[in-house]
């Protein structure tokens, strides 16, 4: 099943400054877990990557091998395609240590996992985890480093 313009959106890459504290730290991850984390995103709301880019491209001709029998022509023209690019769904790692956040309450629907989403942080996790302590959330999450292990403490939801 292909993706919608919509859930294409939600896979860009996206980054979050948050402050606890004295302290602040970088939450990068993809603007749809972001936004699941109840976090604002860094970003420009005309940039390119949220809404994509239609572009024509040309495919080129060329030649292809011909087999003992094959009575195919061994040429073949170039053509057009109309194609949408979402570049920030491209390129290098984002930077900091993945951990996981996953939802202790609830399930993806028709299995036994449960929702999570793997972000990274760039910065201390205290700063994460105690920021996550102090706002609210719709449900209550357990955080993950980036070896499997819990952090201590559940945070709580509203």
């Amino acid at each position: 099943m292909a993706l919608t313009a919509e859930q294409k959106a939600k896979l860009v890459k996206a980054s979050a400054t948050i402050t606890f504290g004295e302290q602040s730290c970088t939450v990068h991850g993809s603007l749809g877990n972001l936004e699941w984390l109840g976090l604002t995103a860094n970003i420009a709301s005309n940039d390119m990557g949220l809404r994509g880019e239609s572009r024509t491209v040309t495919r080129r001709g060329g030649r292809r091998s011909r087999w003992l029998g094959d009575l195919l022509k061994n040429g073949f023209a170039g053509s057009t395609a109309e194609v949408a690019f979402y570049p920030s769904s491209r390129g290098l790692a984002l930077p900091g240590t993945p951990i996981t956040v996953v939802n202790t309450r609830d399930f993806y629907p028709g299995t036994t996992n449960r929702i999570s989403a793997t972000v990274q942080i760039d910065g201390p996790i205290g700063v994460f985890n105690g920021y996550m302590n102090a706002h609210e959330l719709a449900f209550p999450i357990q955080i993950y480093g980036k070896t499997g292990n819990k952090y201590k403490g559940l945070v709580p939801a509203d």
